[in-house]
């Protein structure tokens, strides 16, 4: 879990003299309280030489240089090209820009690298007083993360096991280096423990000089090499002045503050309203949905009451039209028979007494029209997009279409044995 140790107090006014300017200009920054996390969000482990992105996030020295990098060509830039960190003292003429993992900026690294970044030290600051802490009794060392620390490093800012100490200081590089028992530290405290930063180009060289021509602390060999006929000022004597500068930025920063918490705090009670405005027409969706799909089970429901009552129509149309047919056949073929008999079976005067009988009813069936057509069809159409009107105050659409038999519409002729029947095609409405 991170360790997070809280900060509070305001920016010390550390000239004397005729800084009243500054002093007053300091005075007026609020006393404020910050929360410095002490854990990289790279490694997420406490911070091992904290060096400060343009950007102004904070990551280990080791951790930048793990970054995936881009070479950009001073004269072309190509961000499709890309080479590990370590192989970049041997490009020259490029600046090497990192992407910051925590506002995703592209930041641009100095020409020497990550360790010509500036030391965070006020996360070193916090680190050095947590390990002062006397209830703090096991502190880990910074290198192996295995044993307690019992010494630091004062130059490279680590706290030191007894193994690791040995090793630290057997090795070239650091076997100069101030290491100090952790008990010597707390009794020096914080302040006695100043370290002085050392010039990267020349590491004897303490950086006490400032170029203003390239706006950074240098050193005294520097003045000589690469920056010579620069501006240089000692940093004493423009500290007060820098500070003053950086006070007037802060003051016309700090109200964009306010104007983009105010924003924060509109975006999110529009998020809110959003968010409960989806909700709710929803919720206005769903019940108007259940609304029409109950009125589309109702018209659903008629229709199907209307299928079936025009199929029962044509049906008993048919059923009617299939009784006076069979009841024709038969008197037909009865009569057909009789008359063949009388033909057959009598003999003159008998035959005489019938035909009246026989003449009249054979001449009516003579006289007969047969229509052989049955009289209903099986037309039957749904069509989904006439308007059927409205079922509780909402449109519904699909009407049926069929030829019915409209009996206030149907004549009848002949002698009862031949029914006329007239067929119209309509919609049926409800």
């Amino acid at each position: 879990m991170s360790e997070q140790m809280i900060v509070e107090g305001e920016i010390e006014n550390q000239c004397s003299g005729n800084c009243n300017g500054s002093s007053a200009a300091a005075d007026n920054v609020s006393s404020r309280t910050e929360l410095i996390d002490l854990d990289c969000k790279s490694c997420h482990k406490r911070y091992n030489d904290p060096r400060l992105l343009p950007c102004l996030h904070t990551f280990c020295a080791e951790c930048i240089r793990s970054f995936e990098p881009y070479i950009i060509s001073s004269d072309d830039r190509n961000p499709n090209l890309s080479i590990s960190m370590n192989s970049l003292s041997s490009i020259s003429n490029t600046v090497v820009t990192l992407m910051c993992p925590t506002c995703e900026s592209e930041v641009d690294l100095p020409r020497r690298g990550v360790y010509e970044l500036p030391v965070n030290f006020m996360i070193r600051k916090e680190i050095l007083q947590k390990a002062l802490n006397p209830n703090e009794n096991n502190v880990h060392c910074d290198l192996c993360e295995e044993s307690n620390a019992i010494s630091r490093c004062m130059e490279c800012t680590v706290n030191l096991c007894n193994f690791c100490s040995q090793a630290h200081n057997r090795q070239r590089k650091t076997a100069s280096h101030k290491v100090i028992s952790l008990e010597e530290v707390r009794k020096e405290g914080v302040d006695g423990l100043y370290s002085p930063l050392k010039c990267q180009s020349h590491l004897r060289e303490e950086q006490r000089l400032f170029c203003e021509t390239c706006d950074k602390t240098i050193c005294r060999d520097c003045c000589i090499v690469e920056h010579r006929d620069h501006v240089i000022e000692f940093n004493d004597d423009i500290v007060d002045e820098s500070r003053t500068l950086l006070l007037k930025l802060i003051s016309k920063s700090e109200p964009h503050i306010l104007t983009l918490q105010g924003t924060l705090k509109k975006i999110n009670e529009l998020d809110a309203e959003i968010e409960n405005k989806k909700e709710s027409v929803k919720q206005e969706i769903d019940l108007y949905m259940q609304s029409y799909m109950s009125a589309l089970q109702k018209h659903k429901e008629q229709l199907f009451v209307k299928v079936d009552k025009v199929c029962e129509e044509k049906k008993q149309a048919l059923k009617a039209q299939q009784f006076y047919m069979k009841q024709t056949l038969e008197d037909v073929q009865h009569s057909c028979a009789v008359a063949k008999r009388a033909l057959t079976d009598g003999n003159n005067d008998e035959f005489l007494s019938l035909k009246p009988l026989l003449t009249q009813r054979m001449g009516n069936f003579s006289r007969l029209q047969i229509h052989s057509s049955p009289r209903a069809d099986a037309f039957l159409k749904f069509l989904p997009d006439v308007s059927a009107g409205e079922i509780d105050s909402l449109e519904v659409f699909g009407d049926i279409k069929s030829k019915i038999i409209d009996p206030q519409k149907c004549s009848a002729s002949g002698d009862g044995r031949c029914i006329f029947f007239r067929v119209q095609s309509t919609f049926l409405k409800p």
